[in-house]
């Protein structure tokens, strides 16, 4: 956490001051196999290598570096059959890039393929814009795949959109909360749109939602409007998301493909995926320039963060760990330098 400020040294500071032991060694690793974690030692070597001593700890693919023409490519043609060969769940797979704009491209292209993920550039809308976005997702991944930890996250849901909308007048919706939300949830599958048009389902959701908070008493009139507001602005964005990125027409179980609890892909950063483990990850984009950044020179405080950024987002993978780089590069997308030391043979070339 350099880049935040966060000086590592004052640690031998503050352990000098109070007396502490500087002999201990924590080595068992509880997250990935030891394919993984070798390739973690490589890259950033200790006097004493992690120990792989979790459940998956003998898992026996061997991470590997593919050389491809597309990161959409890979993804599509190596990495997601892959997971799917060995039985892993979307929702326990993660593509990690350093940087956001990397996923862009690659969400859309996933969304072409009906390959459901998560992350930057998946939803045909802005999220944070809409305050009805976030029920109206788990609504939709409730009726469209049932689960019973689903209508605990619709009462979630409906708690924080009465808080944002009375700003924080109201706070705890009781018993009564809970209804709503079954009541909600029960007109939505009543109303039998499941791989329906989204934007048809929305006008009438929102309708819904609006009237149930009103008739509770958690809204006033003028907050109910809000709601209807709020889903028709998200109906515009949806048509103009699809028409400037020549989208298919989102439906109804597109968006409960959106929520994190949905099994879908996981789309990070590198520095957002700290503290994260997933089954499988895909690393893409590993350029040098990215990973290190462009300004790192050998043995420099820029090259040393970019290795350890390498190494969080290596460590993230509990079973299965591709990474992704260009068959063709350019001046800009040659193959990160630390690379050629984790796979002395090279990349393995995916053809066509």
């Amino acid at each position: 956490m350099t880049f935040a400020g966060a000086r590592p040294e004052l640690l031998q500071v503050f352990g000098a001051e109070i007396g502490a032991r500087s002999d201990l060694q924590l080595l068992d690793n509880y997250r990935s196999s030891r394919n993984v974690l070798r390739i973690a030692d490589n890259l950033c070597p200790r006097e004493s290598p992690m120990v792989a001593a979790g459940d998956e700890c003998d898992y026996d693919h061997v991470p590997v570096w593919h050389t491809v023409a597309t990161m959409l490519d890979g993804v599509v043609r190596v990495f997601v059959p892959e997971v799917a060969k060995r039985g892993i769940q979307l929702r326990d797979v993660a593509i990690l890039a350093n940087r956001w704009t990397s996923l862009l491209p690659l969400s859309r292209g996933l969304r072409a393929s009906q390959i459901p993920a998560i992350g930057p550039g998946t939803r045909p809308y802005k999220r944070s814009t809409h305050v009805i976005a976030p029920l109206v997702e788990e609504v939709a991944a409730h009726v469209t795949d049932p689960d019973p930890r689903g209508v605990g996250r619709v009462r979630r849901e409906v708690r924080r959109l009465v808080q944002t909308l009375t700003k924080g007048r109201i706070f705890e919706l009781g018993f009564a909360g809970d209804v709503s939300a079954a009541r909600i949830v029960r007109a939505v599958q009543q109303m039998g749109y499941l791989d329906g048009s989204a934007s048809n389902f929305l006008g009438e959701v929102s309708q819904v939602i609006a009237a149930e908070m009103v008739q509770a008493g958690f809204l006033s009139a003028e907050e109910g409007k809000v709601i209807v507001a709020s889903g028709t602005a998200m109906v515009d964005d949806i048509a103009r998301h699809e028409t400037d990125r020549v989208l298919r027409a989102t439906t109804v179980r597109d968006l409960g493909l959106f929520t994190w609890g949905s099994n879908s892909i996981r789309l990070l950063t590198m520095h957002g995926s700290k503290g994260r483990e997933f089954d499988a990850v895909a690393l893409i984009d590993v350029f040098d320039g990215h990973v290190p950044f462009y300004k790192a020179r050998p043995g420099d405080s820029v090259e040393a963060e970019g290795r350890r950024l390498l190494y969080v987002a290596i460590t993230r993978a509990r079973k299965l760990l591709m990474i992704f780089t260009l068959s063709q590069p350019h001046d800009r997308t040659q193959p990160s330098r630390f690379l050629h030391g984790l796979f002395p043979r090279g990349g393995e070339k995916v053809c066509g």
